[in-house]
């Protein structure tokens, strides 16, 4: 696909998730506003931009959980889908070598509320060079965790993660390119006993 630019004011999605999924089946929304991309050519985009994002997600788990939150100024500068087509690849699972995916992603206030018990926000954060390892992403281990729709869930030893799964860092970057956080503080949350 090419195109010089791509904009929609508004796009929302729903997530379903299984019963095998840690804590039991939950849905999710998200919506983004002011959505825009920028220079699409040969499985990259050179900018992506959303003005705001807001996301809630419900799991329960003996009482429903709530995660919810909102993201302010997205960007993803350079992302290279080539790249994550290379990190999915199941004949690159044992490649040690980082591959860029972005050269870099910042947001503004990025707030989140999980569930009444604690909100978080940051004002904002920037991430340079976001780089993966297929050899730290395990896949295949990950996958095989998730039975085929309409199977019986696993049982709880078997939807542990095993070592490869829970030693899986696939963002596990470069220490000399920190990221960038701007003024955060997280705040214990109104808790109501239902």
């Amino acid at each position: 696909m090419t195109a010089a630019s791509v904009t929609t004011p508004s796009l929302t999605g729903t997530m379903n998730f299984s019963a095998a999924v840690q804590g039991g089946a939950g849905s999710g929304e998200f919506t983004y506003s002011g959505f825009t991309m920028e220079g699409l050519k040969e499985g990259r985009i050179a900018t992506t931009k959303a003005s705001e994002a807001i996301f809630r997600f419900v799991q329960p788990a003996g009482m429903t959980k709530t995660i919810s939150g909102s993201l302010a100024d997205f960007a993803a500068y350079d992302t290279d889908f080539n790249v994550m087509a290379t990190i999915f690849d199941p004949q690159k699972a044992n490649d040690d070598q980082y591959y860029r995916a972005y050269r870099q992603i910042s947001t503004g206030a990025y707030t989140i509320k999980f569930d009444q018990l604690l909100n978080v926000r940051i004002e904002g954060f920037t991430v340079d060079d976001v780089a993966m390892r297929p050899s730290r992403l395990q896949l295949p281990a990950l996958m095989a965790m998730t039975p085929p729709t309409g199977a019986t869930p696993p049982t709880p030893a078997r939807g542990r993660p095993d070592r490869k799964c829970r030693d899986a860092r696939p963002l596990d970057g470069d220490p000399a390119r920190p990221i960038q956080v701007r003024g955060n503080a997280d705040q214990p949350g109104e808790r109501q006993d239902r």
